[in-house]
């Protein structure tokens, strides 16, 4: 018998949904309660960060107060009043501010409309099915998550990273991608891997001390996303070993269809990483500003415990607010349905897009460009003992220094990652000739050691092709780039 059969939308409170559905939107209530009580600086009119509007000049109101009264009220009148009041209030509050459009906030809003409407109970668990099965996509696909962010959260622990990070990306993307297969196919079979999920992750985010926004969300998808399965509509009479029923009906079979495969759009622009279920998979923009006083990475943990909102639009208003004329402005975007941008605001306070080695250069008040480097790119050379240098900690890589030790040709190919790079040591590491092209990109390259190293003279020929390159250190000596040159080697037009 269903939870909600038997209850009336007369009277207040359990008495409009059952007590059963009453229970479970008392978590969800509680969750996101303390989800906005753990972000409030987000929800509240702020100078640092400013608050980001979708849209330009739209009055800024603190939200905080009001969201906790509206979702006080959902409980003294769930169906009749209060949970439509709480998603207008809601919505009116993210309409002021994109910080606010977070994953956790709008998972549970979805998981306290499935106890209040019934129809919106099968929509809520496609939207779990949907969200379990991208955060796996997104992680088993991304380069990101295989390397820097897994080894990241491990060394957080008493676990040594060395040797089983990638391991540990891989079960974790696979075990949300399975979790996705059996609420499908075995939805009640499913309750178990849902609580044991959703309660792992949240152990491990205590132990780690690490972005307790969404342990509220987690609490809430192990408790009311069980409850859902445990309540799943099956396609056949032995509900332990049925499938999840499919709408029949053609608006809801739409909109199922467009939970599933909506997210896929992330990865050509055109949905909201938040909406995709990116879940600490990286393969999102990544943004660097360049100003007079130093660079900065776009990025606002610290500020409101909420990270910036993955969105190339959202990097170039906030930018726009925060920036001075003359400033720059590099987004890396890894997806392969999207291009990086470089940008500089203009005398008029509008982006001007540059062109990469543009944008590289000194403009007329003195802000050279500082592109965001490959955190993949870095990732890997860290760990092949290399030397890294940076000018400060936010700004990009400029130096490097090679081991001879374990040094192979492949680790010149990931320089590409590295827009930033002035100089390379390569003494004493087996390069030749052929393998100086994969230096060809490296537009602000100045300085090149190759010191007892087997490239010839006429392997130098193809460094004037180098547009910056001034000094090639090369048989424990100095040769300059006019030297190149004089040595028969013509730069390219």
């Amino acid at each position: 018998m269903d939870a909600l059969k038997g209850s009336t939308s007369r009277g207040w409170g359990f008495q409009q949904i059952g007590l059963e559905n009453y229970c479970f939107l008392v978590v969800g209530v509680l969750s996101q309660a303390a989800t906005i009580l753990l972000t409030w600086p987000a929800w509240q009119v702020r100078h640092s960060p400013p608050n980001l509007p979708w849209v330009a000049m739209t009055p800024q109101l603190s939200c905080g107060l009001v969201l906790l009264f509206s979702l006080a009220f959902v409980l003294v009148s769930p169906r009749k009043f209060g949970m439509v009041c709480f998603l207008t209030v809601l919505s009116f509050s993210i309409g002021m501010d994109q910080f606010r459009c977070q994953p956790q906030v709008i998972a549970i809003t979805f998981m306290m409309a499935a106890c209040v409407w019934l129809p919106a109970r099968g929509l809520c668990l496609w939207f779990l099915i949907s969200m379990w099965m991208w955060a796996g996509i997104h992680k088993l696909i991304s380069a990101e998550w295989f390397t820097h962010i897994s080894y990241g959260l491990l060394s957080q622990t008493a676990v040594n990273p060395d040797g089983v990070y990638r391991g540990f990306a891989l079960l974790v993307g696979l075990s949300e991608l399975g979790l996705a297969i059996a609420a499908w196919s075995r939805p009640r079979q499913a309750m178990v891997g849902c609580i044991g999920l959703h309660c792992g992750i949240s152990v491990f985010l205590l132990c780690i001390g690490w972005n307790a926004s969404v342990l509220p969300w987690n609490l809430c998808s192990a408790i009311v996303g069980a409850w859902l399965l445990h309540h799943a509509d099956t396609n056949g009479p032995d509900l332990v070993q049925s499938s999840l029923f499919f709408p029949t009906l053609p608006v809801l079979r739409a909109l199922v269809v467009a939970i599933l495969i909506v997210p896929m759009g992330m990865y050509f622009g055109l949905v909201r990483h938040c909406f995709a279920h990116a879940l600490y998979s990286g393969n999102l923009p990544l943004a660097l500003a360049s100003r007079a006083e130093g660079v900065e990475v776009l990025e606002v943990w610290d500020d409101i415990n909420l990270p910036f909102p993955n969105v190339q639009s959202a990097y170039r208003d906030y930018f726009l607010l925060t920036g001075s004329v003359g400033d720059k402005l590099h987004i890396r975007d890894p997806r392969w349905g999207v291009s990086s941008h470089y940008y500089q605001i203009n005398s008029q306070r509008k982006l001007e897009e540059l062109t990469a080695r543009l944008f590289l250069k000194s403009n007329a008040l003195g802000v050279v460009g500082s592109a965001m480097d490959d955190p993949v790119s870095v990732f890997q050379l860290l760990r092949r003992n290399t030397k890294l240098i940076k000018r400060s900690e936010e700004s990009g890589v400029y130096a490097i220094e090679f081991s001879p030790d374990g040094f192979s040709i492949d680790l010149l190919e990931i320089l590409s990652g590295l827009p930033n790079l002035e100089e390379i040591q390569l003494a004493d590491c087996k390069v030749s000739d052929e393998d100086l092209r994969h230096l060809a990109g490296l537009s602000r390259l100045v300085g090149l050691g190759l010191n007892r190293t087997e490239v010839s003279i006429a392997g130098l020929h193809q460094l004037v092709q180098l547009p910056a390159l001034e000094t090639v250190y090369y048989n424990d000596g100095e040769i300059k780039k006019a030297d190149l040159i004089s040595l028969g080697g013509e730069p390219r037009k």
